[in-house]
């Protein structure tokens, strides 16, 4: 009995001693059991509604997107005299482009093989133009980039 008033005065004194710091660990434990039950509910609706569903998909795919250009994008910059945002303006016409040119080519492809006519595949010289564009307008930028590295080098 001795033993058990001894410990219960040595608890009294901890909890009055941190009494405010318990209190705060009681406040964040609340606050995120309150989060925690948003967040499920919040999963609950998208799950159970499948529109909903899709249109959150949609926008973490480009957000994933995104992110992983942006770290291409950073490694590619660090290896090459281009900065990271010029890295991805380019990769996002290379992939845009990319996608258009495989979906014109089946398109042409289909079309032309079907009506016999092998003219058709003309059709692709704008591809064709808009690849060269792009060529071009790297090559110049790496071309200005190198000239300004070699005259800011021989400068110091």
């Amino acid at each position: 009995m001795i033993i058990d008033i001894a410990l219960g005065i040595v608890l009294a004194v901890f909890i009055l001693r941190y009494w405010p710091a318990i209190v705060a660990l009681g406040i964040i434990a609340v606050i995120g059991f309150v989060l925690l039950a948003f967040v499920g509910v919040g999963i609950y609706f998208i799950a159970s509604n499948e529109a909903v569903l899709q249109k959150v998909l949609t926008v973490l795919t480009l957000v994933a997107v995104f992110l992983v250009g942006s770290f291409v994008s950073q490694l590619i910059a660090q290896r090459t005299v281009l900065k990271s945002e010029e890295v991805g303006v380019l990769l996002t016409i290379a992939i845009f482009l990319t996608v258009t040119t495989l979906f014109f080519a089946w398109f042409i492809a289909k079309w032309a093989l079907d009506a016999g006519e092998v003219q058709l595949f003309l059709f692709l010289t704008p591809l064709l133009g808009l690849w060269a564009w792009l060529w071009i307008k790297l090559s110049r930028l790496l071309k200005s980039r190198r000239a300004e590295i070699s005259g800011a080098g021989g400068d110091a």
